[in-house]
């Protein structure tokens, strides 16, 4: 019996769990079909673009905070991944930033999902499936990949090339992609959209050139904060979610798919955003996109309890709520 939660689709739903401790895959039932599915996009947030506002109206001490933010997460991704982005006035706090990111868990995730966690050595043509309004082809364009894109929402598209990105519409079943044309496929939080996921990842397997690289984000059903609220854990998103995880059901997904030399690993990336929201749920059954604490308090808390998140994944304790599978063609 749940309704959604985000953005006010219509409908009631159901969601079912394989019984198979060794899959544990839930999946939504009754679900849209191919036909209805636009239904549940209409107000997305993939219609919008990240807003920065504009620098020169901030008060002095968000001018500074956004400046060291900019130096952390350029002196991360090249101290982790070796994209030189940082300005040579900036070079001396390279190590003292990339410190930085590493003490919040968080932030690190952030900073590496905009590289794709794509070391730059094997920067290339990269395809990145359900691209949305084209953020991430923008940050991947600035850090020297080739880039393309497809979604299947007409919005966002739009959007994507109003930015001046190669964006195709439509979804891999349909789209005459090259074969073998690509170093890179990531798919950051679209597998989970999909009707046949096995197909989707075959066909990713060919578009990719052999030892090419395929990068899957998807939220883990067995996450900690899937076990804290259950059926108020704002990454079941029914009806959009139509099928969703475990680490071991996806790594066997990939290998059937034609994948080698899979890893999948859990991470707390966007911890407190997801906590706080499936605590939205629970209390007003919903969530307004984007929504946080007004109080600095609130917000220490909800920092407090990702750093102890953290630990607990770090250790095998716990298992953070997002999938990273990184696998080769």
């Amino acid at each position: 019996n749940l309704r959604d939660r985000l953005f006010a689709a219509p409908g009631e739903y159901n969601l079912r769990q394989c019984e198979n401790p060794g899959c544990a895959v839930m999946w939504l039932d009754p679900r849209p079909t191919p036909a209805s599915i636009g239904n549940a996009y209409l107000d997305y947030y993939t219609h919008a673009s990240v807003a920065d506002g504009e620098f020169e109206s901030l008060p002095f001490h968000k001018k500074l905070r956004r400046v060291w933010d900019d130096v952390c997460w350029r002196s991360y991704l090249d101290v982790a991944f070796g994209y030189n982005l940082l300005p040579p006035k900036y070079q001396p706090l390279k190590y003292l930033a990339a410190a930085a990111v590493l003490a919040r868990p968080s932030f690190r995730e952030d900073w590496g999902l905009m590289a794709r966690w794509l070391p730059a050595r094997r920067r290339g043509l990269l395809l990145d499936v359900g691209c949305g309004g084209g953020d991430a082809l923008m940050a991947l364009r600035q850090f020297g990949w080739e880039v393309e894109g497809t979604d299947v929402d007409e919005a966002s598209v739009r959007l994507a090339r109003s930015r001046g990105l190669t964006v195709h519409q439509g979804d891999l079943s349909t789209l005459m992609l090259g074969q073998q044309n690509y170093d890179a496929v990531t798919m950051s939080h679209s597998i989970e959209h999909v009707f046949d996921p096995l197909d989707f990842l075959r066909r990713a397997f060919r578009l990719l050139k052999p030892g090419g690289t395929l990068v899957v984000i998807t939220p883990n059903v067995n996450g900690l904060l899937h076990e804290r609220h259950g059926s108020n854990w704002m990454m079941l998103d029914p009806p959009r979610h139509l099928i969703l995880f475990t680490a071991s059901a996806l790594t066997r997904l990939a290998r059937e798919a034609g994948f080698s030399h899979t890893t999948v690993r859990t991470n707390v990336r966007s911890f407190g955003l997801i906590d706080y929201a499936s605590q939205q749920i629970a209390s007003h059954g919903r969530y307004t996109w984007g929504q946080m604490p007004n109080k600095s308090i609130e917000n220490a808390k909800l920092a407090v309890r990702e750093r102890i998140a953290a630990v607990a994944v770090s250790t095998g304790a716990k298992q953070g709520d997002e999938l990273v599978l990184i696998a080769r063609a």
